[in-house]
């Protein structure tokens, strides 16, 4: 059974924080003849050569997504190619891979904070957490993304009405965010809707409304952790 390693194109930063990060023992980085590659067994052995491409980039977005909610600093990591070992067991690289590097998000960390070895592992049992974290570390946080982020964990738990009442202290910012998003009047060719929302009279700031999904997507995620 062949199994895929995924070499990455990242600065030293990047690179200290996840090998120190991912610390169990099926997701982990290490360092080889000058390159840095990512290994998951479970998740790429035995996949084949028509989908190795597909399978890798979708899961290295979702460890930029989990690593952009922990760490304020993380710009993101790309591929640069994908290989396996030989019978020699040396590495033989193949398909060139693209990704865009992750933007700047902000968080406070503490000591209870879910570790990223354990958002990983999350992805592998809940596909709403694989969904939610792939499409936080591949997309811009534009308005447009901001919504769909925030339907993803609506739709997890329940509707709008169930994260009200799980962060009851952010119900009135949720609501807004939603608001502003869906208005031409307010953010104009960035809302999700060209129709004439009415626009709030307090429509919120681009960057308020990103630490708002990224908190409540960091309270979504730490729950699950909790609840199993």
């Amino acid at each position: 059974m062949t199994e895929w390693f995924i070499e990455l194109q990242a600065s030293e930063r990047d690179v200290h924080f996840l090998m120190s990060s991912l610390d169990s023992g099926d997701v982990s980085i290490f360092q080889e003849a000058g390159s840095t590659f990512l290994r998951a067994p479970r998740l790429l052995s035995g996949i084949s050569n028509a989908n190795a491409f597909e399978v890798a980039t979708e899961f290295l977005e979702t460890i930029n997504g989990a690593a952009k909610v922990l760490n304020p600093s993380y710009d993101g990591v790309s591929f640069k190619t994908i290989g396996f070992r030989d019978e020699r067991g040396e590495i033989q690289r193949h398909y060139l891979l693209h990704a865009q590097a992750g933007i700047y998000v902000f968080h406070a960390s503490g000591s209870n904070d879910p570790t990223l070895s354990e958002l990983v592992e999350l992805t592998m049992n809940f596909p709403a957490v694989a969904k939610a974290l792939t499409l936080y570390g591949s997309l811009e946080h534009n308005w447009k993304n901001l919504y769909m982020f925030m339907e993803v964990i609506e739709e997890d738990v329940g509707g709008e009405s169930a994260i009200i009442s799980s962060y009851p202290q952010l119900t009135q910012k949720w609501k807004l965010c939603k608001q502003t998003a869906n208005s031409f009047g307010a953010v104009g060719r960035d809302a999700r809707h060209a129709k004439d929302f009415k626009a709030p009279k307090n429509a919120m700031q681009i960057d308020e409304a990103q630490e708002l999904v990224r908190q409540v997507l960091f309270r979504w995620l730490t729950a699950k952790i909790k609840n199993g």
